[in-house]
């Protein structure tokens, strides 16, 4: 089976482009293959599409671990000073985009803003109960910082914006294996670029770009 075959369960679930689904799966593969030891986690899950790319190569490897899957289920939160337009339109910032984080931490409106239930039920058609999911719902800010993910394998980031970036690297970047590898999603965005800059200063060795979409990953040391 061709590998649009075997993902095309997830068309039409995925914010990227095929080819990036296809990128994905192979990523999958090859954490898996050198034995990176952790779980696979997800920060920003829309419709669970990108998720079922990764769950796929643990069907094809045999080899399934536990999936984290951060999200607020309701929407991107409001961008904030450090973003240059609310992602998912692109277009201008809301007024209140100098207001205090806390008070921007509420659905902005734009984007996909797809509920846990449904993307449970996507899961279940795509999977059964074969792969351990586990659901960390709620903003970034409440629900990174305490998870217990243990050490991680895969680490997908996807929030779109500066804060939503920084709190998920400050927060599971130091759980990630050696040799585990980060996809930071956004990192076209303004917000995402200087989330990375400012998280590590000089940006990771063999950061490098990633499918066709604008993102860059890197494998940790």
């Amino acid at each position: 089976m061709d590998l649009k075959e075997l993902l095309r369960p997830m068309h039409g679930r995925c914010l990227c482009t095929e080819q990036g689904m296809h990128d994905c799966y192979r990523l999958g593969i090859d954490v898996l293959q050198r034995g990176v030891s952790g779980s696979f986690v997800e920060c920003g899950v829309a419709w669970g599409g990108m998720a079922g790319c990764f769950a796929k190569a643990m069907f094809t490897m045999g080899h399934f671990r536990t999936f984290h899957l951060f999200d607020s289920f309701c929407g991107i939160p409001v961008a904030g000073p450090r973003d240059d337009c609310q992602p998912g339109v692109g277009g201008p910032k809301p007024e209140d985009d100098q207001a205090p984080l806390r008070d921007r931490l509420r659905p902005s409106g734009v984007g996909p803003a797809v509920s846990r239930k449904v993307v449970e039920n996507n899961l279940c058609d795509w999977f059964g109960k074969a792969v351990d999911w586990q659901f960390h719902e709620g903003w970034f800010q409440d629900t990174v910082a305490g998870s217990d993910t243990g050490p991680i394998a895969l680490l997908h980031l996807d929030g779109d914006l500066y804060e939503s970036t920084l709190v998920c690297l400050e927060g599971l970047y130091g759980r990630v294996s050696a040799g585990g590898v980060v996809v930071v999603d956004d990192y076209e965005l303004t917000g995402c670029r200087a989330a990375v800059a400012d998280y590590f200063g000089v940006l990771p060795a063999g950061m490098k770009p990633f499918a066709d979409y604008g993102a860059m990953c890197w494998e940790k040391p």
